[in-house]
């Protein structure tokens, strides 16, 4: 696929991402109709590229910059970076079945920040987290929630520079234990962007990391989202069976044709070695004459 400009948009950023219905969703930051970004369909099995919305400035927002999520309603939300009434961005809902986009919210400066670069977060509290570049009381940016429900923003976090960073460009990634930890691109003690972390529950941001260009190999100004690598256990398993004749192995690498007990390795759901541990009964109809409906695991 090419992107053309005026037809099919120019200039993608973010991530392309995989809705419920299989198919790709993602935007460009310019090119369209009015050259200012278009919000796209990628149909994987049909192979066709299908132009869904031209951006337009004060009524969808313009110059996308970020990916596109999808919440529990199906419904798929997104941020640009410029237009809608203020042309300090907008944050939108896009229906893919009636191809209808709805600007739910217009970023307004002081009081939920401008110029929102990066993506949003769907929480496990069904509400979507972001921020915004500029913006603000100090106009370093903000860290927001939505409640697609109730269609209502809060600021919740003003960054102020030293203290908390500022100017943040990625995305708001939730862990494990519930908290939310993203980058700044600029700010900290060395004004070279911080890592941080943020818990939802007491709305208290923590500084972890000041980015050190000059004299620390973390370097300088994060723009990206942060991952959280989780480590897998093997697994184990003791079954007991019986049967006639012989038993296929779960993995299908072996037939045990005699009593005893055998193991056997195969996949667990994280992708680590379960380990099985089989206890055998063998029965042959030469001398037990039993059925194979005998053949029962315990």
């Amino acid at each position: 696929m090419d992107f053309d400009g005026p037809e099919n948009g120019s200039n993608p950023y973010g991530t392309p991402f995989q809705a419920a219905n299989n198919n790709i969703y993602a935007m460009t930051n310019r090119g369209g109709v009015n050259n200012q970004g278009v919000l796209f369909e990628w149909d994987i099995e049909k192979k066709m590229f299908s132009k869904k919305i031209d951006f337009n400035g004060p009524f969808t927002g313009s110059h996308p910059y970020g990916s596109l999520i999808q919440t529990y309603s199906n419904k798929l939300y997104g941020l640009t970076y410029h237009g809608g009434t203020n042309d300090e961005g907008v944050l939108f809902e896009w229906d893919a079945h009636s191809n209808i986009l709805t600007k739910k919210i217009d970023f307004s400066s002081i009081d939920n920040g401008s110029n929102p670069y990066g993506s949003l977060n769907v929480a496990n509290d069904s509400h979507l987290y972001g921020m915004t570049m500029y913006g603000g009381v100090n106009d370093f940016g903000t860290l927001f929630e939505y409640d697609p429900a109730a269609n209502t923003l809060v600021k919740k976090i003003d960054f102020s520079g030293v203290g908390n960073g500022k100017y943040p460009q990625g995305n708001l990634f939730q862990a494990s234990n519930g908290k939310m930890y993203g980058f700044t691109s600029s700010g900290g003690i060395n004004n070279n962007g911080i890592f941080f972390e943020w818990d939802r529950v007491t709305n208290l941001l923590r500084k972890k990391i000041d980015f050190n260009y000059a004299n620390d190999p973390s370097g300088s100004s994060p723009t990206g989202s942060v991952i959280e690598i989780t480590r897998a256990s093997p697994s184990s398993s003791t079954s007991i069976i019986k049967c006639c004749e012989s038993f296929i192995s779960p993995s299908g690498r072996y037939t045990w044709m005699t009593s005893g007990t055998y193991t056997d390795t195969i996949r667990n759901s994280a992708g680590c070695d379960s380990i099985m541990t089989i206890h055998l009964t063998v029965n042959h109809r030469s001398t037990s004459q039993v059925s194979m409906a005998s053949c029962n695991t315990y």
